[in-house]
Order: structure tokens, then C-alpha cells, then sequence
């Protein structure tokens, strides 16, 4: 009897560390594939943040990049334009010290400019009074007296130039507008000439 029950308990025993074996072995198996499975999540997990993080690498690179663009266009611009009002600024005191007779012909021409049948009023930049003055009277002995010119004792708001007025409009020549004009139309050849081999034209 003694012995049956001993071989029971063998039995039982070797079934049960089979079992445990089996057990093990199972949960090692599943062990491993969980570490394996993990170890692939892991990796994609890694591999997604390397790709975002290259991602906005590049972003800011590119934000850098077109930053860096902007502030050269900014200063590039700048400078053109300091050569461009330097070219202007010279002209302004090349005018200002042309000989007397070139000055008046310049006045001349700006009031030749004016089609102004019907008479009008000149009021004088500050340092044009008595040019003008001698103008408007040359003008006037050409005229009719219902269509001569008459001149201001009111100055116009700068110093070379005059504002010719009627009833009906108001022209302004002025020193600065005069410039101001040819800036604006002479600026992209100038450009061209000045920047286009250097910089390219824009």
C-alpha cells in the first residue's frame, strides 16, 4: 500500500514539475515575445520621434534660412536705396550751386510748363522772390493785361521754386518735387545700371 501511494506521489511529483517545465517554458516563450513586441514598439516609437524630430529640425531650419533671406533682401534694399538717395542727395547740391543764368533758365522752363492761358498767381519759394519776379515780368510783357501774371507778397512753404495758382488748380515746382519726380522715374534704370550685374535686378 505504502508503496502505491509512493508511486502516486512520484507520478503526481513528475507531472507537476513537467507541468511547471511546460509552464515555464510557455511564459519564457511569451516573455520573449513581449520583450520582443516591445522591443519593436520601442523602436518605432524611437524611430517616429527621430523622424518628428528631424522634421522640425528642417522646419526650423527653414525658418532660419528664410530669416536669414529676408534680413540680406532688408539690407540689400537698404543699401540700394542709400546709393540711390546719395546719387540724389549730389544732384540737390549740384542745383543748388548752378551759376545764376542756368538757375533761371530751369525756372524758366518749369513756368513754360504751365499752360495757363487765363493768367494766375506765383507765390515764390523763399529764396526765389526776386528771380521769379523778373520772370513773371518778362512773361507779362508779352501778354494782355487781362491775362498777365501777377506775383505773391505770400511765399510758397520751401526755398527753390514756386506754386502757380488759379481759381480752378494749384501746380507746385518746387526743388524737392522736381527731384522727387525724376527719383521716381529714374530709380529702376538706375537700378539696372547700378545693381543689375552686381545683385541682380529686382
Amino acid at each position: 500500500m505504502k508503496k502505491a501511494v509512493e508511486n502516486i506521489q512520484r507520478l503526481v511529483m513528475e507531472e507537476a514539475e513537467g507541468e511547471a517545465r511546460r509552464i515555464l517554458t510557455q511564459s519564457g516563450d511569451e516573455l520573449a515575445q513581449m520583450l520582443e513586441q516591445a522591443g519593436e514598439e520601442e523602436e518605432q516609437k524611437a524611430r517616429a520621434h527621430v523622424r518628428e524630430e528631424q522634421g522640425r529640425l528642417e522646419q526650423h531650419n527653414l525658418r532660419e534660412i528664410a530669416q536669414a533671406y529676408r534680413a540680406m533682401r532688408r539690407e540689400h534694399l537698404a543699401a540700394r536705396n542709400r546709393v540711390i538717395e546719395d546719387i540724389f542727395s549730389r544732384v540737390r547740391e549740384e542745383v543748388l550751386r548752378l551759376p545764376s543764368a542756368r538757375y533761371r533758365e530751369l525756372l524758366r522752363n518749369w513756368i513754360s510748363d504751365i499752360d495757363a492761358q487765363d493768367g494766375g498767381e506765383y507765390l515764390p519759394g523763399s529764396q526765389d522772390a526776386r528771380l521769379l519776379a523778373d520772370l513773371v515780368a518778362e512773361l507779362n510783357s508779352k501778354r494782355s493785361p487781362e491775362s498777365r501774371f501777377t506775383l505773391s507778397q505770400e511765399k510758397a512753404p520751401f526755398e527753390s521754386g514756386f506754386i502757380f495758382r488759379t481759381p480752378r488748380y494749384e501746380i507746385e515746382r518746387s526743388l524737392t518735387g522736381w527731384l522727387e519726380e525724376h527719383r521716381r522715374e529714374m530709380t529702376p534704370q538706375l537700378e539696372r545700371e547700378l545693381f543689375g550685374a552686381l545683385w541682380g535686378h529686382a
